[in-house]
């Protein structure tokens, strides 16, 4: 970068008060001067002569993505599609050119910045670009999440020879000290279109930054002024709010429920609630039909004469799809086997040997729907629903549990594991294996929001039942030391 603008000291005080340009500091090769064009292979066109030097990758840079032409450029090369001569560089003798033909795709070229500390800050680029019949190409300039969009210029004959060199200015924010992409993406239409890249630079912006024209923290006017408040609002109040909230969800109830064309194989009529994989074993098909069911069965057992189903829909929907949905989800779980899933297939888990990530999460709502409908199962079905939740709690007594907090913690899924223990438990709490399940609870539960500091702490944790205390059921750690919780990255 033979261009450097000092706005301000190179030095990163804790509280940046000044723009300073940083590219030399973190971005390398950024005006593409670093390879040497005579250890490069020349490509030559007879129509007009040299149209630049072969460059896979920049030194310091990548390209992915859509095989496209890839040359480093000087000012007396020729473009395509009759564009004329590079003419001029935005900075010192080299730019990368990227061409693509009669064909579609998307290429990029990026480089990742290693430790960019955090800060706001301005990426710039400048670029020519130029296309030809109709292939209204387009790129963006980003760094991490953060992008612009432009489109492609209008080619034409020698339109580069006099065309000037456009600056695109990216703002971003790098909220902790870390790594970052940054580059170019190019999004081709088929048709002939290239783009010419230089002169990439990185300037660090005061901490106080606010783009102009953008209203700051004191101008914006919040869409819940008025609305939201402190005013109190009584249990049975909003215990009767988010109740018709559920009812008004009944139109999708029904729209997205789907008979099944054959009961199962104790003659039993069922049912399931659509998804994108309905009726199949996996998290979209049980999971969707499970949690839909479970809450038809509470609308029917606590919403009748207290709300207001919407008028395509009644009463009698209501408990009918609640029941048909129960039935084939105990009928087609692998502790049963009275139905098939789409795919002639069974979910669930049954022992270590035998599992499925998440199913005891949709057995739990299994054991809801079966809860709020209990009064209305026979003993056969009971026993379905049983036989269902006990293979799920037995799986749990000899899995191992699981722990972690960077990057996807496990305290939710320990959370969903105890969950379904507890149900079973409320089901069931005379079977012979309960005081085994409500064990394992404890164990689940401990090593949800489990804590460093758990490893020490010799609380017991239900000195009416045994002495037991958290450090004993401790496996691991599921929370940061600060107490912050990260899933899913």
């Amino acid at each position: 970068m033979k261009q450097i603008l000092l706005l301000a000291s190179l030095a990163f005080p804790a509280c940046m008060t000044a723009q300073t340009d940083v590219t030399t500091d973190y971005v390398k090769n950024a005006s593409f001067e670093a390879d040497d064009i005579s250890t490069l292979s020349a490509v030559n066109n007879s129509a007009d002569g040299l149209r630049g030097y072969t460059l896979a990758s920049p030194a310091s840079w990548t390209v992915s993505g859509t095989g496209v032409t890839q040359l480093l450029v000087t000012a007396d090369c020729y473009t395509d599609n009759n564009f004329g001569k590079v003419t001029t560089l935005a900075d010192g003798t080299q730019a990368y050119y990227l061409r693509m033909g009669w064909s579609t795709g998307s290429t990029t070229l990026q480089q990742t910045l290693g430790e960019l500390p955090k800060g706001k800050y301005k990426l710039y680029t400048d670029v020519r670009s130029a296309y030809a019949n109709s292939a209204t190409s387009s790129f963006k300039l980003f760094a991490g999440d953060a992008n612009i969009s432009a489109a492609f210029d209008q080619g034409a004959t020698s339109y580069f020879t006099t065309a000037k060199w456009n600056t695109h200015e990216l703002t971003f924010e790098q909220e902790v000290d870390g790594d970052v992409n940054i580059g170019v993406t190019v999004d081709w239409l088929s048709g002939g279109s290239c783009i010419m890249v230089d002169n990439i630079r990185l300037v660090r912006m005061p901490d106080d930054y606010v783009e102009p024209g953008d209203p700051t923290e004191d101008e914006i006017q919040s869409v819940t002024e008025g609305i939201i408040n402190g005013d109190f609002v009584d249990e049975a109040t909003m215990q009767g709010d988010l109740l018709q909230m559920l009812a008004n969800f009944a139109t999708y109830l029904k729209n997205d429920f789907q008979q099944a064309q054959a009961p199962n194989s104790v003659g039993e009529m069922c049912g399931c609630f659509k998804s994108n994989s309905t009726m199949q074993n996996n998290e979209d098909g049980v999971r969707s039909n499970a949690d839909l069911s479970m809450i038809c069965a509470f609308l029917a057992k606590y919403g009748k004469d207290k709300v207001t189903l919407p008028a395509n829909v009644t009463w009698d929907d209501i408990e009918d799809m609640a029941m048909k949905s129960l039935v084939f989800a105990y009928s087609t779980h692998k502790a049963n086997k009275l139905k098939v899933c789409s795919g002639n297939t069974y979910w669930g888990s049954t022992s270590t040997s035998d599992h499925v990530w998440e199913s005891s999460l949709w057995a739990m709502s299994v054991a809801y729907s079966a809860f709020f409908q209990w009064d209305k199962l026979s003993d056969a079905q009971k026993g379905y629903v049983k036989s269902l939740l006990k293979a799920e709690c037995n799986y749990e007594l000899y899995r191992s549990i699981p722990t972690g907090y960077a990057g996807d913690t496990k305290a939710e899924e320990n959370g969903w594991e105890a969950d379904v223990l507890a149900a079973t438990l409320g089901l069931f709490p005379d079977d012979e294996l309960a005081p085994k399940w409500f064990a394992r609870l404890r164990e689940f539960a401990i090593n949800s929001y489990s804590h460093n500091d758990d490893a020490n702490n010799n609380t017991v944790i239900d000195p009416d039942y045994d002495n037991t205390t958290v450090a004993q059921l401790y496996k691991g750690q599921n929370l940061y030391d600060d107490y912050t919780l990260q899933n899913h990255s």
